[in-house]
């Protein structure tokens, strides 16, 4: 599934409270999130905001013919 934003704009109140483009949001899982250096909390978000050079995205992609017949 493809997700298409063209021509999308947001028309809001809703301000940055920071500029930095260079950050990592992950979910509040609770025993793991905390433990990853230069996260802090934001509960607005209910979610943490880092700045940490060793966060990534895995991503799995199985797009072969029985993929519905598995789970990872």
């Amino acid at each position: 599934m493809l997700l298409d934003f063209t021509d999308t704009s947001y028309e809001g109140s809703i301000a940055l409270s920071f500029s930095d483009t260079t950050f990592q949001i992950i979910s509040d899982t609770e025993g793991v999130s905390e433990n990853f250096d230069a996260c802090t909390f934001v509960e607005a978000w209910n979610s943490w905001k880092c700045q940490n050079d060793k966060l990534g995205v895995l991503l799995a992609i199985a797009d072969d013919g029985d993929w519905e017949d598995r789970s990872v």
